[in-house]
């Protein structure tokens, strides 16, 4: 890769890669550094590889211009600054949850194309992060994540007073066995990771990807505590999701999908706690801990929606931080 002049450095939020807006071709471009962690080089690599496939299906990802893969540096389209999170945050007053509700629209058809088109021909090879979403993997990086870091390490509850919650959590966990998984799922699909450029939505961050459930995705967008959208938006949201999907020859049921929907959002809110603890209180990033209260009350609104005698021990110990 041939000397990269730096213009610029781009906040990097949760990872450890650096960022960096750079010229390439009398354009710019950005130009991304492994982390310096075991996994720095083969997380790169799956970056590489995840996004020439999702490019080639037509998915609005960024294009990549070079890639060493050796050091593992890659030069990628500069798709701007603008998060949509920040858009949401500029929208003006007039009409603005119509705004809200359209952009959102857009993104969930976007989402059901990404899923089923990047699912074909997805290689599971190129996973550096485990090759599928399965309840082993919902029970030790979401469920454990949750109770080690943010019940134990973060609230410093007594972790074997826990014991009956992670056995609870278990069983929930396998719950994902029975859902079905050839769709690519991105495990990060959040209004951060949303780019808005030349006022259509871009992808980022995808390098985490595997094949999974259609659910999970749509329950990082729509529960996000960063863009705290209106819950009111959840059904007819799912409904135009459903509704592009059947535009892709996927045919799947409304109820069925809400279950899956209720329980890969229980999930995915757990994992969200564990990861901004982590980040707020390990890697002292104070901007995720502002998330935590917001993400609580997503947990709690969910567990009002699913079976609390399924999870009564998750129930209680909600009950014992309300004062949070």
């Amino acid at each position: 890769m041939n000397k990269i002049k730096v213009i610029s450095e781009i906040s990097p939020d949760g990872s450890d890669r650096i960022f960096q807006r750079t010229e390439f071709n009398h354009k710019t471009a950005v130009f991304i550094k492994p982390s310096q962690n075991p996994k720095g080089i083969t997380e790169a690599i799956s970056y590489y590889n995840i996004g020439r496939h999702l490019y080639k299906k037509g998915i609005p990802v960024p294009e990549i211009y070079s890639f060493n893969n050796i050091g593992g540096e890659i030069l990628v389209e500069d798709l701007g600054d603008e998060k949509f999170f920040d858009a949401l945050s500029n929208l003006s007053s007039d009409n603005k949850k119509q705004n809200i509700f359209t952009w959102y629209e857009r993104i969930v058809r976007e989402l059901a194309c990404m899923q089923v088109k990047g699912g074909e021909d997805f290689n599971p090879d190129w996973c550096y992060d485990t090759q599928y979403y399965d309840e082993h993997l919902a029970f030790n990086r979401e469920c454990l994540y949750f109770i080690n870091s943010f019940l134990v390490d973060y609230l410093k509850l007594n972790i074997e007073r826990l014991s009956p919650l992670k056995e609870e959590l278990f069983h929930f966990a396998n719950n994902v066995k029975n859902f079905e998984r050839r769709f690519f799922l991105h495990r990060d699909f959040q209004s951060r990771n949303l780019m808005i450029f030349n006022e259509n939505i871009r992808i980022i961050d995808f390098q985490g990807g595997r094949l999974g459930p259609l659910g999970y995705d749509l329950a990082s967008l729509l529960i996000d505590p960063y863009a705290q959208i209106d819950r009111s938006f959840w059904i007819d949201l799912i409904k135009i999701y459903l509704d592009e999907l059947s535009f892709l020859n996927i045919k799947k049921d409304f109820d069925i999908l809400w279950n899956e929907f209720l329980i890969l959002s229980l999930l995915r809110n757990m994992q969200v706690l564990g990861a901004f603890s982590f980040l707020s209180k390990i890697k002292n990033k104070a901007f995720f801990s502002v998330y935590i209260i917001p993400a609580l009350d997503n947990l709690r609104y969910l567990l009002s929606l699913y079976n609390k005698k399924e999870l009564k021990n998750l129930s209680k110990t909600l009950d014992d931080i309300s004062i949070i």
